[in-house]
């Protein structure tokens, strides 16, 4: 998981630990994924030879199985489960557009469409999703938004 932002106050109790005063939310985590599973995520064979992914899945100690978009959601899961963090804030990551305003994979490196993150943000409540949209019009998604709240 990313870096837990800001600071946050704490309060002593009688054996003198420290506590939160308020929730702890980590307003940065990014989802990922190869498209295993039907995600739709997409990430560049460029990138997937760039020094920081295989660094990336060995710390996580994830591999290309066939499961590796839901097996780096269940790390997430763990991890925020396992730690004192109330939520998390989910970010999916857009693509590059063309002139012509369609998707343009061979220039983006990482993709995670916001369908996966609505997807993810239903199966898990201490998720929060942050959408990256460029033409939320096109995806339909500005409605979806406002209709969940």
């Amino acid at each position: 998981m990313g870096a837990i932002a800001g600071c946050v106050p704490v309060r002593e109790r009688e054996s003198r630990a420290a506590t939160p005063v308020a929730p702890v939310i980590d307003f940065h985590v990014h989802l990922f994924g190869v498209s295993d599973g039907g995600t739709g995520c997409f990430l560049s064979p460029k990138q997937k030879q760039h020094i920081t992914c295989p660094f990336f899945l060995r710390l996580l100690r994830l591999s290309e199985n066939g499961r590796l978009d839901e097996d780096y959601l269940q790390r997430i899961v763990d991890q925020l489960r396992d730690s004192s963090v109330n939520k998390a804030v989910l970010v999916a990551q857009d693509s590059r557009y063309d002139h012509a305003g369609n998707p343009d994979f061979e220039n983006t490196s990482l993709f995670v469409p916001n369908d996966y993150l609505f997807h993810v943000v239903s199966r898990f409540p201490r998720a929060v999703r942050s959408l990256h949209l460029n033409q939320p019009e096109k995806t339909g998604c500005d409605r979806r938004v406002g209709a969940m709240g």
